[in-house]
């Protein structure tokens, strides 16, 4: 072998590395969401997976409408995803909707984007991890979380 070739190789090595621990795929975090609107108020608890090119979302908790309806929500979002730095591209496997899950559809599709509700749908998110272990979520158009990593 070559000295050249033997660099050529630790440079591209050391590269694939550096990407790899610069833009992790395997990372959960936990969202604690109240969210008012003019119909309603939620309060939300979403646990985010993600595991290599694989993962879930959780959904729990309740949505209270502004006339008096109380609503328990119960559901898992399964997808795949590809990402490219902090943009994330997910697409639905499989939505479930768990036996506790009593929300009215019309309701909840003025609360969640399509990719939440039904499967085979996308979603594009911009993930930025913090100093700190947390983690910015960008859904488009302006929704923001902030996302406690475990």
């Amino acid at each position: 072998m070559s000295i050249a070739f033997i660099i050529i190789l630790t440079s591209i090595t050391s590269f694939l590395l550096l990407k790899e621990t610069r833009s992790p795929t395997t990372f959960t975090c936990l969202i604690n969401l109240v969210q008012h609107n003019s119909a309603s108020t939620s309060n939300l608890l979403i646990n985010y997976t993600f595991e290599k090119k694989e993962g879930y979302i959780g959904i729990d908790g309740n949505i209270k409408m502004n006339d008096g309806r109380e609503q328990e929500i119960s559901r898992r979002i399964f997808f795949t995803f590809n990402h490219n730095g902090e943009s994330y591209f997910l697409h639905s496997i499989k939505n479930i909707k768990f036996p506790t899950d009593n929300t009215d559809e019309n309701d909840i599709k003025k609360l969640f984007p399509r990719f939440f509700l039904e499967s085979n749908k996308d979603i594009y998110l911009k993930i930025k991890k913090q100093n700190n272990g947390q983690y910015l979520f960008f859904i488009d158009p302006i929704t923001t979380y902030l996302c406690k990593g475990n």
